[in-house]
């Protein structure tokens, strides 16, 4: 048998410690991660409260330790992207992800920021790789999908939009986007569809219901279905001056004037109203033969915008009917200045002219007329009654 000598036998002790500090190592790196996740999520919250000298230093203490931690990169670079700093932000989300390829935050913010910097083809790139990354990411798929639209590549955005129906469900701002892409493709149907699933995932989101009364009104116009829309709207937003102006406007086009006067009448009550507000209510006054009213609205249309051809046209056309044959020429002839192929304008000018016994003016007029039919470029302004304009669209992140 073998003695053990002596001075390795009586180290008990010595051979017990050794053997709780290696247990022990493991237990001290783990609350060191976790006291340094505390951290992290510490100075996220304060960065949302924009407490951001507090964040910084919480930040730095976790950089010190760890300085290719890339959670800790990623909020650095959030605070010097609030700050304005945008280069050194770029710097460190770069960082971020290259210390973790795979940080889909990271990602987002190096694609804002990029944004922010008018570099859109950097901003496109890194959105693709965070839905390479996350197919289902949403933000991401409604950010790149906007981008694509605002630079005009519409035939990429509607591609984009059916590849991501097959890999996630589509957001309602992403249909917003879809319907508008759509819509400059000339596709109603297209667009109708996505707003349609749009107010199946928000049915209180008012905006989607007003676009879809809009794009009712493309040609060719659907005004019941048009009305149907707008009076949602309004049920969700009954005092929007905008959605009481088309609601106006398509109870004028079906004749319903008594409910048309008075939509529009609230429309233009908290405010100076529209010139198409103003036009509008002149036409019912014009088909109620309430002459001097019609004059008023009219005159109120044109200063609001002194160069709507068809508040011209209208007025025109009311002092025509009363026999002011130089103030109906002087309406006129601005009208038709303003809009050379309004047909109806060119009418009621040969119809003054023959009055004023001008036959060579007259016929001159009905020539023009013939002319523009031809060409397919004839305008039947006020006997058409323009939409109004549309406002533009908020699909912007």
């Amino acid at each position: 048998m073998r003695i053990v000598p002596h001075k390795f036998a009586a180290r008990p002790p010595v051979i017990m410690l050794a053997l709780l500090c290696a247990l022990l190592a493991p237990a001290g790196a783990w609350a060191q991660k976790q006291s340094r996740a505390e951290q992290l999520e510490r100075a996220a919250a304060l960065i949302g409260s924009d407490q951001l000298a507090e964040a910084e230093r919480l930040l730095t203490q976790v950089l010190k330790v760890a300085p290719n931690e890339a959670a800790a990169l990623n909020l650095m670079g959030a605070i010097r992207a609030k700050q304005g700093n945008l280069d050194e932000a770029e710097i460190l989300f770069t960082s971020a992800v290259r210390s973790d390829p795979a940080m889909v935050g990271a990602h987002m913010n190096l694609a804002r920021l990029y944004l922010l910097k008018g570099a859109p083809e950097k901003t496109a790139s890194e959105l693709k790789e965070v839905l390479r990354l996350e197919p289902g990411n949403a933000e991401a798929g409604y950010r790149l999908a906007w981008l694509l639209l605002s630079q005009g590549r519409v035939d990429e955005c509607i591609e984009l939009v059916e590849n991501l129906e097959k890999s996630q469900q589509l957001s309602a701002p992403l249909l917003g986007v879809a319907a508008t892409a759509y819509l400059k493709k000339g596709d109603k149907a297209g667009a109708l569809s996505a707003l349609k699933k749009a107010t199946q995932l928000r049915p209180d989101e008012a905006a989607y219901h007003f676009t879809i009364g809009v794009t009712w009104l493309k040609t060719p116009a659907d005004l019941v279905e048009a009305e149907l829309s707008f009076r949602q709207f309004l049920k969700l937003r009954p005092d929007d001056a905008q959605g009481q102006l088309y609601l106006g406007y398509v109870l004028l086009k079906q004749k319903q004037y008594g409910e048309a006067r008075a939509m529009l009448e609230r429309s233009v009550q908290k405010g100076t109203g529209t010139p198409e507000a103003f036009y509008y209510l002149g036409l019912i006054a014009q088909g109620q033969n309430e002459d001097q009213r019609a004059i008023e609205f009219f005159g109120k249309s044109i200063q609001l915008a002194p160069t709507f051809a068809h508040a011209h046209v209208g007025l025109g056309a009311t002092y025509l009917k009363l026999k002011d044959y130089e103030r109906a020429r002087q309406a006129l002839e601005t009208g038709v200045k303003l809009s050379p192929e309004d047909s109806k304008a060119h009418y009621n000018l040969a119809v003054l002219y023959a009055r004023l016994n001008n036959p060579e003016r007259a016929q001159e007029e009905m020539r023009i007329i013939e002319s523009l039919k031809m060409e397919g470029k004839a305008q039947e302004g006020e006997g058409d009654i323009q939409a109004p304009r549309q406002p533009q669209s908020a699909t912007q992140p």
